[in-house]
C-alpha cells in the first residue's frame, strides 16, 4: 500500500455515503526516484512465450567420421601425454590452447562429410546454414568445396554494407543456397530465416552462443520448423564438448 501510494499517483476520493473514501491509483508519481529504484531490475521473457507462433526446433546430434582420423589421434596421444606430465598444474590458457588444437583438427576432418551432406541440399534446391568458429580450417575449407554464388560469407571481416548485401542475397535470391557463418559474427543481429537447417561444424564455447546461431533460422518470418545439425566428430573432443 505504502509502495502504490508513493509511487501510483494516489488519490482519495469521495465516492458517496454509502461507499465513504476510496483510494484511485491509476496514476504515477515519483517517476524518476522509481526509475532509479528498477536500474537492478531485469524483466525476462522466453521467446516461447511472447513468439508461441514461431515453429519447433528439432535438434539432432549427428556423429561424423574424420577423414584425418590418424592426424587427430596422434594429437590426442600427444595431449593426454602433456595433461599426464603438467595439465594438472597448466594455467588455464594453456588447457584452452590443448583443446583448440584438437578441436581445429576436429573441424578440418569433418569439411569433406559436410560437403557431402551439402550436395543432398543442391540437388533439392534447399537452403542451409553452416556455423563454424574456425576460418582456416572451417569455413575456408568449405568455400573451396562450393561453387561461387551458390553461398555467402559472414566472418565478420565484411564491413557493414557487404554484411547486409549477402543476408539479402540469401534471402531472396534462389541460387544462393548456404551462408557460411562464424559463430560469432554471423551468430547475432541478422536474420537468415530462408533456411530452415541449421549446421554447426564445431559447438561454441557457451550455449548463449549456440542459441543465439540458432536463433538467425528461428525468429520472426520462419514459417517452417527448424532443424538444427550439431556435426561431431566420432571419438573426438566434440562428443565431450556435446555432453554425449
Amino acid at each position: 500500500f505504502s509502495w502504490a501510494r508513493r509511487y501510483c499517483g494516489a488519490v482519495q476520493t469521495y465516492a458517496g455515503r454509502s461507499v465513504g473514501y476510496v483510494w484511485d491509483f491509476s496514476g504515477a508519481s515519483n517517476l524518476d526516484e522509481l526509475y532509479e529504484s528498477l536500474q537492478s531490475v531485469m524483466l525476462r521473457r522466453l521467446k516461447k512465450d511472447v513468439l508461441p507462433e514461431l515453429p519447433d526446433i528439432l535438434y539432432t546430434d549427428e556423429p561424423v567420421g574424420l577423414d584425418n582420423a590418424r592426424e587427430y589421434r596422434r594429437a590426442q596421444d600427444d595431449f593426454k601425454a602433456w595433461y599426464a606430465e603438467k595439465g594438472r598444474y597448466a594455467a588455464v590458457v594453456e588447457h584452452l590452447q590443448q583443446l583448440t588444437a584438437l578441436r581445429q583438427l576436429a573441424v578440418a576432418g569433418k569439411v569433406a562429410g559436410l560437403l557431402e551432406r551439402l550436395e543432398a541440399f543442391r540437388e533439392e534446391g534447399k537452403k542451409a546454414i553452416v556455423f563454424c568458429g574456425f576460418l582456416k580450417e572451417g569455413l575456408d575449407k568449405v568455400a573451396a568445396g562450393l561453387e561461387p554464388g551458390e553461398y555467402v560469407r559472414i566472418t565478420g571481416a565484411e564491413s557493414a554494407e557487404d554484411r547486409q548485401a549477402a543476408v539479402d542475397d540469401f534471402q531472396s535470391r534462389p541460387g544462393c543456397l548456404f551462408v557460411l557463418g562464424s559463430t560469432l559474427a554471423a551468430g547475432v543481429g541478422i536474420t537468415l530465416t530462408a533456411a530452415d537447417t541449421v549446421l554447426f561444424l564445431d559447438l561454441p564455447w557457451t550455449p548463449g552462443a549456440y542459441e543465439q546461431a540458432v536463433a538467425r533460422a528461428h525468429r520472426i518470418g520462419q514459417a517452417r520448423g527448424v532443424r538444427v545439425v550439431n556435426m561431431l566428430g566420432r571419438g573426438t573432443v566434440d562428443e565431450a564438448m556435446a555432453g554425449v
